[in-house]
């Protein structure tokens, strides 16, 4: 059965989204305002599969921080797979996560000046070192 669920990620820059959608082989669509998965759903932007038109889509559902800053939820429906997004960000969106993460400290780092490296193990975790 079909379901949407969200992804355990509260997106308040979105610059770094927008970077890391092609590096995971997916594409940003700016202004899109509906997101296809098993059915259609309103949406701020949305962010699909490269290359994949059958692959459903990530909804960006505008929202705001608690202190009252703009941001955005990110919602899937994982059914069957997501036709192929799952293959690509996770069941649960797990590692459009973690490259969300990893943009956000790099440039938090670059911000103050570091230099930041970072190592992929075998099981994909991944530790970044920043240094002055």
């Amino acid at each position: 059965m079909s379901v949407l669920v969200t992804i355990e990620v509260l997106v308040t820059d979105l610059e770094a989204l927008r970077q890391v959608c092609p590096r995971l082989g997916l594409e940003f669509l700016e202004g899109q305002t509906t997101f296809w998965s098993f059915a259609q759903y309103a949406c701020a932007h949305a962010i699909r599969v490269k290359d994949r038109p059958t692959a459903y889509q990530i909804g960006l559902i505008e929202t705001q921080t608690p202190q009252g800053d703009r941001a955005y939820q990110l919602k899937m429906d994982p059914y069957r797979g997501g036709d192929g997004l799952c293959d690509v960000v996770g069941p649960r969106g797990e590692v459009l996560i973690q490259a969300y993460g990893v943009e956000l400290v790099q440039r938090l780092g670059w911000g103050h000046g570091w230099s930041v490296s970072q190592e992929v193990f075998a099981n994909q975790d991944i530790e970044l070192l920043l240094e002055q």
